[in-house]
């Protein structure tokens, strides 16, 4: 791990590629993609020896889930602030 590891921003219009892109260089399907907006909450992933998710709510507050849980506490993004992805990926 570097000392100060390179961080990238993915932006872009509603259904423009930018989860495919995160899922091509993380190697694995963790950002949602379809064809309706299902990542509105931004997302942060970063390297963890174990596979986490921290939910940022919009009260401030943050809970940890284990990282199968994903999917489904993300799917109504309104109450959530941002959501950080540990994930044990070299690419990251």
């Amino acid at each position: 791990m570097a000392d100060h590891p390179l961080k990238l921003a993915v932006v872009g219009q509603f259904s423009s590629g930018k989860s495919a892109l995160i899922n091509a260089i993380i190697g694995q399907s963790v950002a949602k993609t379809g064809v309706r907006p299902l990542t509105a909450v931004l997302h942060r992933f970063s390297w963890a020896k174990a596979a986490s998710a921290e939910f940022i709510h919009a009260d401030g507050s943050s809970t940890t889930e284990a990282f199968e849980e994903l999917a489904k506490l993300t799917e109504d993004g309104s109450q959530l602030r941002e959501v950080l992805v540990r994930m044990p990926v070299e690419s990251l």
